[in-house]
């Protein structure tokens, strides 16, 4: 999405004789994007996405409840329980995300001399690493 600052001057300098194609390789846009801005009534206007669909205080509760019995859960099969039994509407990519973003790292070890971080994903806030 170009700014209203651009839409101006691509606006202006076409009423001023510069060609869309000038118009474009100065700006970097393809020639339809730059013959579409320098001919518009005004800046373009762009709905706002739709949010991702959250998980109700039922679907937080089972996916906690899953991963605190087995912290290797598949994402996949989480977000085909939430869908089938919880009515969830978002994606897998979604959900993945979602419970990512609240993954914490569990444990360090080390082996062989490599330093390695083993995270599990929880829906709980970060932790501490442990370090020994």
């Amino acid at each position: 999405m170009q700014s209203e600052d651009t839409w101006m001057e691509l606006h202006v300098l076409h009423r001023h004789g510069w060609s869309i194609t000038a118009l474009a390789r100065e700006f970097g846009l393809n020639w339809r994007t730059a013959r579409r801005y320098a001919t518009a009534s005004g800046p373009p206007r762009y709905r706002s996405r739709a949010r991702p669909a959250e998980l109700s205080a039922a679907g937080l509760v089972h996916v906690e409840r899953h991963l605190a019995a087995c912290p290797d859960l598949r994402a996949t099969v989480l977000h085909r329980e939430l869908r089938e039994g919880y009515g969830y509407t978002g994606s897998y990519t979604t959900l993945r995300r979602r419970v990512v973003e609240r993954a914490a790292i569990t444990r360090v070890t080390l082996r062989g001399g490599l330093l390695r971080l083993f995270a599990r994903v929880t829906l709980t806030a970060p932790a501490m690493p442990i370090v020994g």
